[in-house]
Formats: structure tokens, C-alpha cells, sequence
């Protein structure tokens, strides 16, 4: 593979329905990434990985980031939030069955992690996120949840 070809960057993922009732992502990949190299690193993708130390694991991390964290609502979330000692941010999701069945369920969290995967600049640096999806009568889809975090990421910062 030629070294003096540049990676493309990534097309935002935006979910959309086209009737048929599933969801399908509209990807666009690195020209370099190849079937034969699953393990191709790219610099323009470094950043949007997910990886096991990037989400909240254990029932103590949530109860820590649920107990003194500071609760923000939005439109269709709940979002706690609490300082940690490590360098990066952390994310866990709790979805109660309450919100749905278990498609219903799934489909939220993947839209949450992907917005958080894509938009780590939204959250305070060194901080555990515990995102709770409420239950709304309207489609939640990607670009809802980008706009909602936009919306509470300049409020934050315009409050002391």
C-alpha cells in the first residue's frame, strides 16, 4: 500500500430510516483501510475510538457519578457528571426497561455513544458521564442528541 496516500476524513454518521422501520448508518470509510487490514491506524480516526477505558464499567463508578454528581436535564436526558483523577473522560449509560423494549433500548445507547464517541470537546475534560435517555413520545435520533448537547455545552459556559 502506498504510504504517500493521506486518510480521508470520516462523513458525520447520521442515522435515517428509510421506511422500512430500521436504522442504517451512512458511512464513509478511510481510503487505506483495506478487508485484509482490520487494524489500520489512522490519525484523522485515533481519536474516535471507544475503547474499554473510555466507558464507566462497574456498579461503583455509577453509583459514584449517580450519588454526587451534578445532575443537568435536557429535553431527553438526564446527564450526571462528575470530576475524576484520570485523564480522559468516561461514559455509562443506564437505560431503564421503562424506556422500552430491548430494540428501543439499544438503539439509544448506540445513538449515546456515538455522539459521545464523536463529540468529546461537549464534555469537561477528566470527567465521568452517566447519561440517563428519558422516556419522550418523539423519535430520538443522532442529530436530536447532538443539538441538545450543543445547546447545554454554551449554556454551561455562559453561567459562571
Amino acid at each position: 500500500m502506498d504510504s504517500s496516500l493521506a486518510c480521508q476524513p470520516r462523513v458525520e454518521k447520521e442515522f435515517f430510516n428509510d421506511g422500512d422501520g430500521r436504522d442504517a448508518p451512512d458511512l464513509q470509510f478511510c481510503s487505506q483501510a483495506t478487508s485484509s487490514d482490520a487494524k489500520h491506524a489512522c490519525s484523522s480516526h485515533a481519536d474516535e475510538s471507544f475503547p474499554k477505558s473510555a466507558r464507566l464499567l462497574r456498579r461503583p463508578e455509577y453509583l459514584r457519578v449517580q450519588g454526587r454528581g451534578r445532575k443537568t436535564h435536557t429535553r431527553s436526558l438526564l446527564i450526571l457528571t462528575r470530576p475524576n483523577r484520570l485523564d480522559r473522560n468516561r461514559l455509562g449509560i443506564a437505560v431503564s426497561k421503562k424506556y422500552g423494549k430491548s430494540v428501543q433500548r439499544n438503539r439509544i445507547k448506540r445513538i449515546i455513544r456515538e455522539v459521545f464517541r464523536r463529540n468529546r470537546q461537549l464534555f469537561d475534560a477528566s470527567t465521568d458521564v452517566v447519561v440517563v435517555p428519558k422516556r419522550v413520545r418523539h423519535q430520538v435520533g443522532y442529530t436530536m442528541l447532538l443539538e441538545e448537547l450543543s445547546r447545554l455545552d454554551r449554556r454551561q459556559k455562559k453561567s459562571p
